[in-house]
């Protein structure tokens, strides 16, 4: 089978896309209203599926797709290869008996353009190994194709070994083939030093005045949105291949592509290809064109528009709602394979965050987090993605929005005022781990970030992790032959300083896995994702203000004696008090090791149960003479066992008989601090510790036994580590020293805290955010429940 004339037509459809030139004689689709708002996980999910759905009903019986109907009814293998590497980008298996058959057909088909081999060698390279053959094949092909400065031409005829001489080229195809090649790459297929340096070159030349590309590269067109979203690609792509070695960028080529993202910055908009005219200028070539610079170069945002979400809601607003297809071009096949990538790759978590810090040559090496991603994407078998963070932009980060680990690397000091070290803190106390490395082993930075952490947290100073430490273990096993310092707050690690340049070993490492650095990379990425199962797709966040609250509902909370506005006419009219002060227990040692919990907790209480909780902190020589009508809840944590006073452990024990309700909780569940203090209260109250019931209001919810807003905890999840530790179970482990049959004193030796907060880590034996939010929520409630049953 041959493509020869269903490639010219869609080269001509191709061209178009690029300079503008209508084909079709009524191009224009209205411009939808933007707005990304209602864009979450749940709504990108409905509109996958749904394209999955038309892409599956479009297939020919052959195994094929095809853009327009031949009078030699020969299918288009290049529409074939878009549409699969689209459906296998979206997570269908390709054991799938439709996708086999387009492998077939792929397989099969001689093909002699650009497009159609480039998009084929994008299959090749995420499909089984067994086709690793068809890969070498159409790499050597684009090899071939290509002129003296990795060009490309439609259907080029092929030279010999010496490479195509030259003649036609534009930007559109030429991208194509760079990601052909790019594809094969990472494969492992060879590609050579001469074709990237040919690509660098290239495109640094054609760049025009104000950082963009146009479509063929002459001086005299006007940039596009496209084209440069193609041109800074392709750099990206030369930068990563051809400077894994060197130890700064070359600056043309740095200063190019720090212009093309400037030239983006001013001009990108979502809903329309920047200078185009033709009605809605292919715009799902566009927004592909953008989602691949993106990704490649870990840009979050361009012309201060969230590229992902704001272009995601532009495509379903094409997106049809009977057939499922997107159509803004007239070419619902095309613009649906274009729509279901962006959609599926773009939605990827992102893992860490590359810290462009003030005053610091941040990104020496620009190919160090992405060189470590791509390694641990192919080890975890599911895409992750960086991004690029400016420090400012943390100050308004949404809770989850930030992921899990930020990067900070540099070879001098750092220079932080006292708002971002506020924000950075904030960010590290909500579950982050700041990881940060010395260029070039800068003992400069180094002394620098051991300053901050000290600003910081003081009360936990840095020191070298043991050699039982999960960075050691988590995943893989390494000997303890790279020193690494952090600041723990016990459960966790908060800050990681490295002693070694690690990020020039990521970019400039051929085979990358194969030392213990990237060993124990690996285990770090372990330890901080819960074994993978963190971070959430990258909208997620969007779903978790209400188990995490929204920045200014932390705000609200953050001082220890919040003013909290109550409703006048509550007691007035017989109704409870909806205000509930819950107080942390300071005492002389590891007593607040997550400070934000209930910060967190207040936004989900005023949601769950439209109850307000101020929050203080009290020592616990206070104890003795807090009333349970001033404070209704008091929260003993802690991690490793402490010797209390007798008098100590009385007022907790009085305290409790005069009506209030109390938590010990070991927070992280690893070490013996609810123990010891439970087995203390049993010696002196004389008592024996019970196992709570599930028929306790503080574990099902029972609003006649807690009032209204409760949550069913009786069936609960474990984390996965706790599972391990502890056997399959699904029952709270909650215990109680009761008062009149009410469980006063309720003692938690898993972790809580760690799981409202929605913490991941491996390594915490605990429950999992749903059951630790819903048995907080209970327990907040029974202790305000109980003040209104009292006298």
């Amino acid at each position: 089978m041959t493509d020869n004339r269903p490639i010219a037509a869609i080269v001509k459809l191709m061209m178009a896309c690029a300079i503008g030139i209508s084909l079709l004689p009524s191009m224009t689709i209205a411009q939808p209203a933007l707005n990304s708002d209602h864009i979450t996980t749940a709504t990108i999910d409905d509109a996958i599926t749904r394209l999955k759905s038309y892409l599956y009903s479009q297939q020919r019986n052959d195994g094929s797709w095809t853009l327009l109907q031949y009078k030699d009814k020969n299918p288009h293998g290049g529409d074939t290869a878009l549409v699969t590497q689209a459906l296998l980008i979206a997570g269908e298996s390709p054991n799938d008996p439709r996708l086999q058959k387009a492998l077939q057909f792929l397989a099969q088909t001689k093909m002699t353009g650009t497009y159609a081999v480039a998009a084929r060698a994008q299959v090749w390279s995420i499909a089984p190994e067994t086709y690793r053959p068809h890969l070498q094949q159409d790499a050597d092909w684009l090899a071939r194709a290509c002129d003296r400065k990795s060009r490309f031409d439609y259907v080029p005829k092929l030279p010999g070994a010496g490479g195509n001489t030259g003649g036609y080229f534009d930007h559109s195809v030429t991208q194509y083939g760079i990601l052909g090649m790019w594809a094969a790459s990472r494969r492992g297929i060879a590609t050579s030093d001469r074709f990237w340096r040919g690509v660098i070159d290239h495109f640094i030349d054609a760049q025009t005045a104000d950082g963009g590309w146009s479509y063929t590269g002459g001086m005299a067109e006007a940039p596009t949105g496209s084209m440069t979203a193609a041109g800074l690609t392709c750099l990206l792509i030369g930068q990563e291949q051809l400077h894994r070695r060197a130890n700064v960028a070359p600056k043309p080529m740095a200063n190019a592509i720090d212009n093309a993202v400037a030239w983006l910055d001013k001009n990108f908009m979502p809903h329309r290809n920047p200078n185009m005219t033709a009605g809605s200028a292919w715009l799902l070539y566009y927004l592909y064109s953008i989602e691949r610079a993106a990704l490649a170069g870990g840009y979050r945002q361009f012309n201060g528009y969230d590229w992902f979400a704001d272009g995601a809601a532009v495509i379903l607003s094409y997106q049809d709602a009977n057939t499922g297809a997107v159509n803004a071009d007239y070419l619902p096949l095309i613009d649906s394979a274009y729509a279901l990538m962006f959609l599926s790759r773009g939605r990827d978590p992102v893992w860490i965050g590359k810290l462009n810090a003030p005053r610091l040559e941040w990104n020496s090496r620009p190919n160090d987090v992405g060189s470590l991603t791509a390694w641990l994407s192919d080890l975890r078998e599911r895409d992750l993605h960086w991004e690029i963070w400016a420090l400012d932009d943390l100050v308004n980060a949404e809770p989850g929005q930030l992921p899990p680990v930020l990067w900070v690397s540099g070879d001098g000091p750092i220079f932080w005022t006292d708002d971002q070290v506020e924000a950075m803190r904030d960010y590290l106390d909500h579950g982050g781990t700041l990881l940060a490395n010395p260029d070039r082993g800068s003992g400069r930075f180094a002394q620098s970030i051991r300053e901050l952490a000290a600003r910081m947290y003081p009360q936990w100073p840095m020191t070298e992790i043991g050699e039982d430490h999960l960075f050691y273990n988590a995943l893989y096993p390494v000997p303890k032959a790279q020193p690494i310092d952090t600041v723990s707050n016990g459960v966790r690690d908060l800050i990681v300083l490295l002693r070694r340049d690690w990020g020039y070993e990521f970019q400039s490492d051929p085979q990358p896995g194969d030392s213990m650095t990237w060993k124990i990379a690996a285990n770090l990425w372990t330890t901080v994702t819960d074994r993978g199962i963190a971070p959430a797709e990258r909208l997620a966040y969007r779903d978790q203000h209400v188990s995490q609250g929204s920045r200014n509902d932390r705000d609200a909370n953050t001082n220890a004696n919040v003013n909290v506005n109550v409703d006048a006419n509550a007691n007035a009219n017989g109704l409870p008090d909806p205000t509930i002060t819950v107080s942390q227990i300071s005492y002389h040692g590891n007593w607040n090791p997550e400070p934000r919990l209930w910060d967190v907790m207040a936004s989900r209480l005023i949601d769950q149960a439209s109850i307000k909780l101020r929050t203080t902190n009290r020592p616990i020589g206070l104890l003795e003479n807090t009333q349970p009508r001033d404070v209704s809840l008091i929260h003993l944590s802690g991690i490793d066992a402490v010797a209390f006073e007798a008098a100590q452990v009385d007022a907790i024990i009085a305290y409790a008989k005069r009506g209030g309700t109390v938590l010990i909780e070991t927070v992280g569940g690893r070490g013996d601090f609810a123990s010891a203090l439970s087995l203390q209260i049993e010696q002196q109250a004389n008592v024996t510790v019970l196992p709570v019931s599930r028929f306790a209001g503080v574990v099902n919810g029972n609003a006649d036994l807690i009032g209204p807003g409760g949550q069913d905890a009786s069936e609960v999840n474990y984390r996965r580590y706790a599972l391990a530790m502890l056997g399959a179970t699904h029952r709270p482990r909650l215990t109680a020293m009761f008062i009149d049959d009410r469980p006063a004193i309720v003692i938690s030796p898993e972790d809580l805290t760690l799981g409202a907060l929605n913490i991941p880590r491996w390594g915490v034996i605990g429950y999992e955010p749903p059951s630790a939010q819903a048995l907080l929520t209970n327990l907040v409630l029974q202790a305000r429940h109980t003040q209104t049953q009292q006298p």
